[in-house]
């Protein structure tokens, strides 16, 4: 509500469905005004998988390619390219098990995983800081990727793009 009452107009974060947790949700609300004058709210709820997360997710380039979205906390709120692989070395639970609100854009380290490191990139983006490496840095699968990332404050997420070094 605040991001509407400054900008006019907000997107939540992808959150989950009450009665569904596995589900997710979008909500859009802004400002509109009504006869009397007064200020009015439209609030409209979007199913995140079929609308946000599949934006996200389209195939690029190469086949190490990937595009996602994180919140303050480094939270993937997308969808990984990669679930077998994160399955395979523990960073998901189980095979078939999906990212969004599941796991932190942090390089695999020593020690529980809630104290691992924010990447570079999401370090970096989470401060406010626009940027790109065409050189190298670790990612949440530990992999040498290079990237470019925003963050997009007035709808409270970043955005990456990064592919495998060695691709």
């Amino acid at each position: 509500m605040r991001r509407v009452a400054t900008h006019g107009a907000a997107v939540s974060l992808p959150m989950p469905v009450k009665e569904d947790p596995a589900s997710l949700v979008l909500v859009a609300c802004a400002r509109v005004d009504v006869r009397d004058g007064g200020d009015g709210l439209v609030e409209l709820v979007f199913d995140a998988e079929a609308d946000f997360l599949r934006i996200l997710g389209q195939p690029g380039p190469l086949p190490s390619f990937e595009t996602y979205a994180f919140d303050r906390s480094g939270l993937m709120l997308s969808l990984t390219r990669f679930p077998e692989y994160l399955a395979h070395t523990g960073l998901l639970a189980e095979t078939g098990e999906q990212t969004p609100l599941a796991i932190r854009i942090a390089e695999p380290s020593k020690g529980p995983r809630e104290c691992w490191p924010l990447t570079r990139m999401a370090r970096e983006a989470t401060q406010g800081q626009d940027g790109f490496d065409a050189t190298g840095y670790r990612d949440y699968r530990g992999i040498q990727v290079i990237g470019a990332w925003r963050w997009l404050a007035t709808f409270g997420f970043g955005v990456a793009a990064e592919v495998d070094l060695k691709s």
